[in-house]
């Protein structure tokens, strides 16, 4: 997935987030939305966040181990390629180095 189309996907979430809890307010502030009784959500929020600190470190140590950098070249991102190639090509154009006198 490109930078940019992991942006617009981004944005279009955040877009309809943003247009939910707008929504939302709208409607409870006259009275449409259902009003919960007192005390009916007590403690949800911090085991709500404890399953998504969970979630989220299981998903960093998960996508940590499995990237390895490059696409089939073992992490190098082909560099060890190019410098190889490099070396071999730039060996024939340089000329030796004069010996320094003595």
């Amino acid at each position: 997935m490109s930078r940019a189309s992991l942006a617009r996907r981004a944005l279009v979430g955040l877009s309809a987030l943003a247009l939910f809890s707008l929504l939302f307010s709208l409607a409870a502030d006259n009275g449409l939305w259902p009003r919960l009784p007192a005390g009916a959500l007590h403690n949800t929020d911090l085991w709500a966040g404890l399953v998504a600190g969970v979630a989220l470190l299981l998903l960093l140590l998960r996508g940590g181990t499995q990237r390895t950098g490059g696409r089939g070249d073992g992490g190098t991102g082909s560099k060890e390629r190019e410098t190889k190639a490099f070396a071999r090509e730039s060996a024939s154009e340089i000329p030796p180095s004069p010996t320094p006198p003595v």
